[in-house]
C-alpha cells in the first residue's frame, strides 16, 4: 500500500494547474473526492495528496467499481466523450 501511495503522489506531483484530476480509491467500495475532474491547482494537489495519505487497507479489492467510477467521472466531466464499446463490454464481463 505504501508503494501505491508514493506512486499516486508522484503522479499528482507531476500535474500542473493546466491539468484536471480525480482520484478514485477503492477497497470493498469505490469513492472519489469529487464526482468531476477538477483543475489540479497547487492547493487541490495538496488536498489530494492528504487524501491519498489517509487511504487504509480494508475490505476487498473491488477494481471493477473503481474503474466504473473513473469512467463515470470522465463522462460527467466530458459529456461529449463516450467510452469505447470494448471498455464498456469489459466492465460488464468483470461485474458478473
Amino acid at each position: 500500500l505504501d508503494s501505491m501511495k508514493e506512486a499516486a503522489k508522484r503522479v499528482v506531483g507531476g500535474l500542473t494547474h493546466a491539468d484536471s484530476v480525480a482520484v478514485v480509491r477503492f477497497s470493498t467500495d469505490a469513492s472519489s473526492e469529487n464526482s468531476y475532474l477538477v483543475p489540479a491547482t497547487a492547493s487541490y494537489r495538496f488536498k489530494i495528496n492528504a487524501w491519498i495519505d489517509d487511504i487504509m487497507a480494508t475490505g476487498s479489492t473491488n477494481y471493477v467499481d473503481a474503474l466504473s467510477e473513473a469512467i463515470n467521472i470522465v463522462r460527467r466531466s466530458l459529456p461529449d466523450i463516450q467510452p469505447r464499446l470494448a471498455d464498456v463490454a469489459l466492465l460488464r464481463r468483470l461485474r458478473t
